[in-house]
């Protein structure tokens, strides 16, 4: 006799009710599903391959999308399941790569120390990391590689199957927290985590609603109540998925007490507000990990899936995505109507003072975004391959700007508190690299002189053959000036500082452009408005001389991602670069050498 059928389902839950197929209500759709799940056994019956469907060539969107895509799919009497067109305006699940990367995560903490003793791509892949950590390796949890090598077509690799659990009694980490930017597919991702393990046909927990859950068996299907029921009953192998949204905070104390000390897991998929994490003072072994947001291609790609039976146009979508940022949900329901969009978030921003900015960045360098000004405006993107790490940045440089402009920061000194603020704040220091790029191509161009010191080209390479390094000596003295507007030149370099007479300098034309650079250039402050066509943030030139100098803003402490083609494309005879950072960045340049040979001199400046 199998775990699963070795304990009666309404002698240990006695309100418990065999769900029956029903579009009605959401507990009917994943009775849906379990059947076309476990009772099925046929991954390709849920997992379903579409060719992508493009615009016509003159309208589609500027971004490598891919041929083919897998969804999760499922039907209720040949309907589209009414929980996932109501609650999510869609019709199925794009099977997204971060999904499988979150799942081997969660697998190596789960199967780590205690995790790895107890029997779990890149979401999937790491669960599978956290709950397979030592005393997880001894219940269960061993190591799945193939989680993160699974083919992106078709179904994905099943790391559920064969899984058989006992309990080590060393378990260290009882569940993981899925969180990230609102709008980005975390609550989806426990239905692909669902789907997975009732086609391995795994007990199962969902909760989508407070004060009730569905219990996936083997005998089928239950709806219970029982919320404050002690769960120790379960298989070992049981897991927990709850959804937190705004009717379910936290998971039931019971669900997390079934969890400690044991093998059965709890997956929770939360927006980051600091009401979704309270259980966590008194169980802080619980691991949060961070979901990437959708990509250009992905929200293309899955364009079709959505609730609309006409799909949005690929322009509309490509010019949303680059102007508001990578939130799937609101590309979806406001590139048809972006203005309305931008009204909302001017709206928001208009309504927080500068005591409400302050306590915005230190609630989110806690990870939490507690206001709707917050979800609009930050996206919190994971750091490097540790799903565990993430940082905030600014959805994208328009909305930056249009923070800055709200705030009324035209003037130097107000812009450098402003992005300052920021700085204070490790986890936000990416948003004050945005907000200063914002100060900088909204000042320069006003005129001005500033000092800077030049770095100094590094003329050992034995480390990095590839790139060629610019380094800033703190205790150099030497200043020079960078001149904006000054004696009819847009741009001038000087060799050493002297303060000018702020009437001597006047504006200079500023010129946005996309694509290349103009081929008849003028006196002019150039910025490209593709975020994604140069890698610099902008250019003065002054015909007279046939000089460039390139702006790139950063806080980061290294930079390297000044592209050839782009500075092949200003065809200067002298360009220079000036790196404008804080105190603490921009101290490391380093480009590849095609780029390197096009540089002249290479300057840093502090703002």
């Amino acid at each position: 006799m199998s775990l699963d059928t070795a304990w009666d389902v309404t002698s240990r839950l006695p309100d418990a009710k065999r769900i029956e197929i029903d579009n009605l209500e959401y507990i009917g759709c994943l009775a849906a599903l379990y059947y076309q799940t476990w009772k099925d056994q046929n991954p390709d019956r849920v997992y379903v391959t579409h060719k992508v469907v493009r615009d016509r060539p003159d309208d589609q969107a500027n971004v490598p999308v891919p041929e083919y895509i897998t969804a999760l799919e499922w039907t209720v009497k040949n309907q589209v399941p009414s929980i996932l067109l109501n609650s999510f305006k869609s019709r199925g699940i794009l099977l997204r790569d971060e999904y499988q990367f979150i799942l081997a995560r969660i697998w190596e903490f789960f199967g780590t120390e205690g995790g790895i003793e107890s029997g779990g791509a890149f979401i999937l892949a790491r669960i599978w990391e956290f709950f397979g950590t030592e005393g997880g390796i001894e219940s269960g949890y061993v190591p799945k590689p193939e989680i993160e090598l699974s083919d992106a077509i078709g179904p994905p690799y099943n790391p559920f199957k064969d899984l058989h659990i006992e309990h080590s009694g060393e378990d260290e980490v009882p569940g993981v927290v899925i969180s990230g930017t609102p709008g980005i597919g975390k609550s989806l991702f426990l239905f692909f985590l669902l789907a997975q393990r009732l086609l391995a046909q795994q007990t199962t927990i969902y909760q989508f609603k407070s004060g009730e859950f569905v219990l996936f068996h083997a005998t089928g299907v239950y709806h219970s109540e029982l919320v404050k029921k002690e769960f120790l009953f379960l298989p070992q192998h049981t897991w927990f998925l709850v959804d937190s949204n705004e009717q379910n905070f936290i998971p039931p104390l019971s669900f997390v007490e079934a969890c400690n000390s044991s093998s059965r897991k709890i997956v929770m998929a939360a927006s980051p507000r600091e009401t979704h994490f309270t259980f966590y003072s008194k169980h802080k072994t619980f691991v949060t990990v961070w979901m990437e947001p959708f990509s250009e291609a992905e929200i293309i790609a899955a364009r079709k899936l959505q609730g609309r039976k006409t799909p949005i146009a690929e322009r509309a979508l490509e010019k949303f995505f680059r102007l508001y940022g990578p939130s799937a949900r609101a590309a979806y329901e406001n590139a048809k109507a972006p203005d309305d969009y931008k009204t909302d978030i001017v709206k928001n921003i208009d309504g927080v003072d500068w005591d409400g900015i302050v306590k915005i960045v230190t609630d989110m360098g806690r990870g939490y975004f507690e206001t709707k000004f917050s979800h609009l405006v930050f996206i919190a993107r994971r750091q490097g391959k540790d799903a565990r790490e993430w940082y905030v940045e600014f959805a994208s440089k328009y909305v930056a700007n249009l923070v800055y402009t709200a705030f009324d920061v035209r003037e130097a000194e107000k812009g450098r508190d402003l992005y300052r603020q920021f700085l204070k704040t490790p986890k936000a220091r990416a948003s004050a690299g945005g907000l200063l790029e914002a100060c900088v191509l909204n000042i320069f161009p006003l005129g001005g002189q500033r000092q800077m010191r030049k770095m100094t080209r590094n003329p050992k390479r034995q480390l990095d053959q590839k790139n060629q390094h610019w380094l800033f000596d703190d205790e150099s003295r030497d200043m020079y000036a960078l001149l904006i507007g000054h004696q009819d030149h847009a741009v001038r370099i000087e060799d050493r500082w002297q303060n000018k007479p702020s009437p001597e300098f006047a504006s200079v034309k500023h010129i946005v452009y996309h694509g290349d650079p103009p081929e008849e250039k003028e006196r002019a402050f150039y910025i490209p408005a593709d975020d994604n066509q140069v890698s610099f943030d902008g250019w003065l030139y002054e015909p007279a001389t046939d000089h460039t100098v390139i702006l790139q803003v950063t806080v980061k402490i290294t930079s390297h991602d000044i592209k050839p083609e782009g500075l092949q494309s200003l065809g200067s005879n002298r360009v220079d670069l000036v790196v404008v950072s804080d105190d603490n960045g921009g101290k490391d340049v380093s480009m590849p050498l095609r780029s390197a040979n096009l540089i002249d001199n290479v300057y840093r400046l502090e703002y």
